[in-house]
């Protein structure tokens, strides 16, 4: 795949900025690249894949449809996108741990009170008393006790999508969540990872002095960025802030940034990109 290649905006058909956005996004991420090179139809006329559109969109199209039937881990899809979240459930009694553990595509942080992206994924991780079910059937005492539940990353998909939860309802009237939530270009995921997970990654830990350095398996790199404006799911328009991968190497890790809103494809900076309302966020690593 060329990283050199900036790419073309697309035609909003309709109510298409969405979907157009977020494949912006995926379409400059490497690894997915490489597997729509490699899938290419045998049967299309167009010998260079990258210029395909049909193809591309007939592969994204097949994504949504494997992400909604929850993809086992073995394909290449769930290999790019899909991690495991560990819910444990812990005894207040006799702290006995019970573990869960589910597959996921992507994690949705709650933003309504929370002013950053790492504050929100606190929060997500953060144990909370099972108050709605009362007492918790717990396997070691046999007994109803009370319990706590909390939820950790206990295995790190190579595409991590963040999911900013924007949109809610309150007394049946839907509204947005209109502050703007801090993120960063590099995010260190290693508190947020269960024990298993985090000890194949605490020996590449990086200083503070190279905070930059996306050597390290918990460090995530921003690649894309999905914003929505306007003042409710059901109004407003989509736009995407896109990484040019052919600026990764320039030695004064001055990236540079596109932002891609329909047919209009314009460069920008990181300055304006951590401005944004941002709805999803697209870190890789």
């Amino acid at each position: 795949w060329k990283q050199s290649i900036v790419g073309v905006g697309l035609h909003n058909l309709g109510n298409t900025c969405f979907i157009a956005s977020v494949l912006q996004c995926l379409l400059r991420i490497p690894a997915w690249n490489n597997y729509l090179m490699f899938n290419h139809s045998e049967e299309c006329m167009i010998i260079n894949s990258e210029e395909c559109s049909a193809c591309v969109l007939q592969s994204l199209a097949w994504v949504l449809f494997e992400m909604d039937k929850y993809t086992e881990r073995t394909t290449a899809l769930s290999k790019i996108f899909s991690g495991y979240l560990r819910s444990q459930i812990i005894c207040q009694q006799c702290r006995h741990a019970s573990n869960h553990y589910e597959t996921f595509f992507n994690i949705t942080l709650e933003v309504s009170l929370e002013g950053s992206v790492e504050e929100a994924l606190k929060y997500f991780c953060l144990a909370e008393d099972m108050k709605n079910t009362k007492w918790y059937s717990c396997t070691n005492c046999k007994l109803k006790q009370r319990a706590k539940k909390h939820f950790k990353i206990h295995q790190l998909p190579n595409v991590l999508i963040l999911q900013l939860q924007r949109f809610g309802h309150s007394d049946e009237r839907p509204y947005k969540v209109t502050h703007h939530v801090e993120f960063e270009e590099y995010l260190d995921v290693i508190l947020y990872v269960s024990a298993n997970c985090a000890a194949g990654y605490r020996s590449n830990k990086p200083n503070n002095n190279n905070n930059n350095n996306n050597n390290n398996n918990n460090i995530y790199r921003l690649e894309g960025v999905v914003v929505h404006v306007g003042s409710s799911i059901g109004s407003g328009h989509y736009y995407a802030y896109v990484l040019d991968p052919g600026s990764l190497n320039n030695t004064n890790n001055n990236h540079r940034w596109y932002q891609f809103n329909d047919n209009s494809v314009i460069p920008t900076s990181w300055q304006n990109v951590k401005k944004a309302e941002a709805y999803f966020l697209f870190y890789v690593r």
